[in-house]
């Protein structure tokens, strides 16, 4: 509870679901980093890597921490959410899809934003964040027409219908 009540002041009494996903989202790329094995690029096997305690005790976590952080603070600050767990780019991977009221749908992966911010000089990066499936993202060294959904593949087709325009 402690964990989650770090974040009260930074969310305030908004109401908006937007602005607290964006906050909750830039408040976990502030206060986790990816977490490695020993040598330095292998992914954490720790079971804490793999949970909120990652993120509560460490600091740190794989993708599943941070997918599954960023769910139980939606979750506190009532903003609809779905964990969501697939391969990106070929790799097993978990993520979070968001919903923004009338708004709809969006798919969110703070662990790709962190590592593009892990790897700039900017404190926070929103390139992965409220995403439609098809809209472009440009500017990450990867292909023209590349999307959310060209590098991820959930891995139930059972969700809800995304929104079909950018936020």
């Amino acid at each position: 509870l402690a964990f989650i009540d770090g974040f009260s002041e930074a969310v305030g009494g908004k109401t908006d679901p937007y602005e607290i996903a964006e906050i909750l989202h830039d408040a976990l790329l502030l206060r986790m980093t990816y977490a490695y094995q020993e040598d330095g690029v292998t992914p954490s096997d720790a079971p804490w890597a793999h949970s909120i305690l990652g993120a509560a005790e460490n600091g740190a976590g794989v993708c599943e921490s941070y997918a599954r952080t960023f769910q139980l603070l939606l979750n506190a600050y009532g903003v609809e959410n779905i964990f969501i767990s697939g391969t990106a780019d070929g790799t097993p991977h978990a993520w979070n899809l968001i919903s923004l009221g009338e708004s709809g749908w969006y798919w969110c992966d703070v662990t790709w934003d962190d590592n593009i911010a892990e790897n700039s000089s900017l404190a926070t990066v929103s390139v992965y964040f409220c995403r439609t499936d098809t809209e472009q993202i440009t500017g990450i060294g990867k292909e023209d027409g590349y999307s959310f959904l060209t590098g991820h593949t959930p891995d139930t087709a059972d969700l809800p219908a995304r929104a079909e325009n950018p936020y």
